[in-house]
Parts: structure tokens; sequence; C-alpha cells
């Protein structure tokens, strides 16, 4: 099994437990934890043995107090261990409006990432939270760069806390975001093929 050591920024490692994403390359997301037990780092969830049998996945991180990271290409089968640095959250972090195509403020709406980071189109997509009631959503844990968000059609409907893009499929309306620290952005779901429903 691979072991995944954390570390902050000082050096020092980071011993809680961290919600990860294992991404499967072929639209499988397999969430759990990654914790530790008498024998290291381990990720655990209800599929752990699917998990460990990958040979090239992506694993993200989502750790309390931290940035967001992502690692791609590692091979689950093998044994050995892999050492992330963790950056803090972004003290100056990008703020983001979301705006819905009649321009009023996507208010009190969830908003997904997709990830892996960056990807275009998504293998899966991660909760970041919930809009306030201007629409606005700080991305302090995303890592700088691009990022594709999505919003729900139906901000009522429910939606897993990670979920496959195919689950998501006319389920979401994406945009994409540049995350640069102490930025203030608006992002206009303009062009949807439905309409969201407030």
């Amino acid at each position: 099994m691979l072991h995944v050591r954390l570390r902050d920024s000082v050096g020092l490692p980071v011993r809680t437990p961290t919600h990860a994403v294992v991404l499967d390359g072929e639209g499988g997301a397999h969430a759990g934890l990654l914790g530790r037990n008498l024998r290291g780092a381990r990720f655990f969830c209800d599929e752990t043995l699917a998990a460990k049998r990958l040979e090239r996945a992506g694993l993200v991180l989502m750790p309390e107090g931290h940035r967001w990271c992502g690692i791609p290409d590692l091979d689950l089968r093998e044994d050995g261990a892999v050492d992330v640095t963790l950056e803090p959250r972004a003290a100056f972090p990008c703020r983001l409006r979301i705006l819905l195509p009649d321009t009023a403020a996507a208010d009190h709406w969830p908003v997904l990432v997709g990830l892996p980071f960056g990807a275009a189109p998504p293998l899966a997509a991660q909760l970041l939270g919930t809009t306030d009631e201007d629409g606005g959503i700080e991305l302090g844990v995303l890592p700088a760069g691009r990022h594709a968000l999505a919003l729900p059609f139906d901000r009522e409907g429910s939606l897993g806390f990670t979920s496959s893009a195919e689950a998501l499929a006319d389920r979401v309306a994406w945009g994409q975001v540049m995350v640069v620290d102490g930025a203030t952005q608006e992002l206009v779901f303009s062009s949807v093929e439905r309409t969201l429903r407030r």
C-alpha cells in the first residue's frame, strides 16, 4: 500500500485525518479519509480495495487549515511513500461573486469545484461551499490557477459531497475561474442550456 506523508509549510507532520478523493481515470471518484494508524498514513473508504488496485490514479487532498492539493499519476499498487508539503490557506483569498443568467446574485447556492484541479472537462466534482446572500464565496482553500466551478440547476436538489462527472451530467452548469490571491472576481453563468431554478 502506498503511504502518504503530509507536512505543513515548516516541515512538521500533519497527523489529523484528511478528507481525500482518489480519481481512477475512468470517471470513478472514491471519497474517504487519509488517516494514520500504527503502520502510517493510509487511505480509508468504502471502496478501499478498488482504490488499492489502481495503476494510475489521482489523489486530491482537502486538509483542514491548508490549501487543497492534487497529486497526479500515482500507482496505488506499489508499496512506498509520497511526501506532500501542504500550503497554508491564502491569507488574502480570491473572492468570487457568482451571478445567474439574469445577472441576479446566486445567493445561498452550493458551489462545486472540478477534480482534478484545472481539468477540462473534470472527472468529478467536490462540494466547495455555499455562496452568501450576495452570491459571494471565498476560494482560499483552492490552489492558485484555473479551476472549473459548477452550480446545480436545482439548488435544493441533493448532491453528494463528492460526485463523478457522469452523476452530475445534466444536473449542473460549469464555468471557469482563475484563482489569484487577493483578487475579487465575478462569474456569470450565462451560457447554460437550462434555466437555473431559484
